[in-house]
């Protein structure tokens, strides 16, 4: 669909951004412009590949993974290289 991308991302990105408290970690180094950025995208990317993967798996699965997905938020969250301390450029 025409403007279904743009449209959804504006979307998300709003809901986002309306309780971005709720949903970032209390880091004054932290940009809630990219941070919102980087969330929108992701949920829009996976609705995508469900979609080009024939909307499997069931529609129910779906939402409740998404709704887990979104609510998900770990006590500390980091890159790890298997054992090994993050990438300097990651740091």
């Amino acid at each position: 669909m025409p403007g279904f991308e743009e449209s959804f991302l504006h979307s998300i990105a709003k809901f986002i951004k309306k309780d971005i408290t709720l949903l970032t970690p209390q880091d004054p180094n932290l940009d809630n412009n990219l941070y919102t950025t980087f969330y929108a995208n992701g949920i829009l990317g996976l609705i995508l590949d469900w979609i080009k993967n024939g909307l499997e798996p069931h529609p129910d699965y779906m939402a409740k993974q998404l709704v887990k997905i979104i609510n998900y938020y770990p006590a500390e969250s980091f890159i790890s290289t298997k054992g090994h301390s993050p990438p300097t450029f990651l740091q």
